[in-house]
């Protein structure tokens, strides 16, 4: 890589050789992560004024970072768990770039430092002793009641020539 300035050559090694080669991470992985960079990028890009292929790696800073972040989830409308997995990417990008490039170090120790946002977990309901066993009871109960139902059905069709016989027989 000759000019470890740019942003675009990091992306393109982070992408191909880090997610892919060493990470092997799962495919939709791979893709959302390409997603949220492909999000980013062009936001960057508008706030510094500067075309997509000149973006330099401090131009992507924290503050534009945070920008971004807000605008997911108050222009776009995600929630908080969508906004913190794009920060996830981000975070995922700014440690590759550190690890492989001293001279970044600084601006990965600003992006990593953006916090992720607290989100309310969905409670599991657990269910109790009679709550577990209800289903069984009524799946037991309907199995009753359709062995009674046949039976019963099955009486009357029996009934039924015997009361079609005995009308024909009376004049």
């Amino acid at each position: 890589m000759r000019d470890t300035t740019l942003l675009g050559p990091w992306v393109r090694r982070f992408l191909l050789e880090h997610l892919i080669g060493e990470r092997n991470l799962a495919r939709n992985t791979q893709q959302s992560y390409r997603d949220t960079l492909c999000q980013l990028i062009p936001f960057a890009s508008g706030r510094v004024h500067k075309p997509v292929d000149r973006l330099a790696m401090t131009d992507v800073s924290a503050e534009i970072v945070r920008d971004f972040l807000s605008d997911i989830e108050v222009c776009r409308g995600c929630s908080v768990a969508t906004r913190n997995q794009r920060l996830a990417a981000i975070h995922a990008l700014a440690r590759f770039v550190g690890e492989h490039s001293p001279e970044h170090i600084q601006w990965c120790t600003q992006l990593r430092c953006i916090p992720y946002k607290k989100t309310t977990r969905a409670v599991v309901p657990y269910l109790d002793k009679p709550e577990m066993d209800a289903p069984t009871a009524l799946v037991v109960f309907l199995e009753g009641m359709q062995r009674s139902w046949v039976h019963h059905w099955i009486q009357d069709q029996a009934r039924q020539p015997a009361a079609c016989t005995a009308l024909a027989q009376d004049p």
